[in-house]
Formats: C-alpha cells, sequence, structure tokens
C-alpha cells in the first residue's frame, strides 16, 4: 500500500474520528479531497450543504503507513 503524502495526511486528519464531517469544516482542496475519494481512502455522502466525509479502513491504513525517509 501506498503511504499517503503530507497533504492527504493532513486532510484525513480532519477525518480521523471515522465520523461523518461536514465538507464545510474541512479546508477547501476539491482536487485533494477528489483523488482521495478515488482512491477509496475517504467516503463521501449527501450533496449540496449535506455533503459530509469520512474516513475509510484503507484510509486510515494509508495514514498511518510509515513514509521512508531518503537521506
Amino acid at each position: 500500500m501506498m503511504p499517503a503524502n503530507h497533504r492527504e495526511q493532513q486532510l484525513m486528519q480532519h477525518l480521523r474520528g471515522g465520523a461523518w464531517v461536514k465538507a464545510i469544516t474541512l479546508p477547501p482542496s476539491p482536487k485533494l479531497i477528489a483523488n482521495l475519494v478515488d482512491k477509496g481512502w475517504i467516503e463521501q455522502r449527501g450533496i449540496g450543504a449535506e455533503l459530509s466525509y469520512r474516513i475509510t479502513k484503507e484510509g486510515l491504513a494509508a495514514k498511518k503507513a510509515r513514509v521512508r525517509i531518503y537521506s
């Protein structure tokens, strides 16, 4: 599994509780959110003002995966 990059981890940090979070409370990053949905790391429900997101088991695993650091 590919680990989440820094921006992905930051956004998923908002969703770490596992409950549905209203889109309006998340940072405005539509492309990043769309990429996370495409990867299956977060899921969405609702439309308009009711749009919400939550982290999936796969997203939690990607968030916790170790990132290799090259020196």
